[in-house]
């Protein structure tokens, strides 16, 4: 009985490393990167090239909102939001070993609460 007991403690314990509540767990979860280094920005600007190949548009005028990363033991992983021109609002998700990227997710949307004059209709 105390076997029985003290295995299912251990195997709490076991399965609670994969838990990813208050930082803890085997997987680190992202953090907001308040002042991005060099590196960071490089690699945001890399993976929005390799994103600017999709979406063309994306690559003009970038300005980023927020950065998250997560860091591992042989990749690092970031989310971005940011702003692609004026009404624009997207989204970019990637991952990055050295010498190696790859984007996870990525998306565009139009921002429909700045409206653009011209695109009104004059007869309503």
């Amino acid at each position: 009985m105390v076997t029985t007991r003290l295995g299912l403690v251990l195997l709490g314990h076991f399965l609670g490393l994969f838990v990813k509540t208050n930082g803890f767990g085997i997987w680190p979860t992202y953090k907001e990167v308040k002042n991005p280094t060099t590196d960071d920005l490089e690699s945001f600007q890399a993976a929005l090239a390799k994103m600017g190949k999709i979406v063309p548009t994306v690559q003009n005028d970038t300005q980023l909102i927020y950065l998250y990363k997560r860091g591992g033991i042989f990749q690092t992983s970031y989310k971005a939001y940011f702003r692609a021109g004026e009404k624009s609002l997207c989204y970019l998700k990637w991952r990055q070993w050295p010498r190696y990227m790859v984007l996870s997710e990525q998306s565009c949307d139009m921002d429909t609460s700045m409206e653009d004059e011209d695109y009104k209709d004059e007869n309503v």
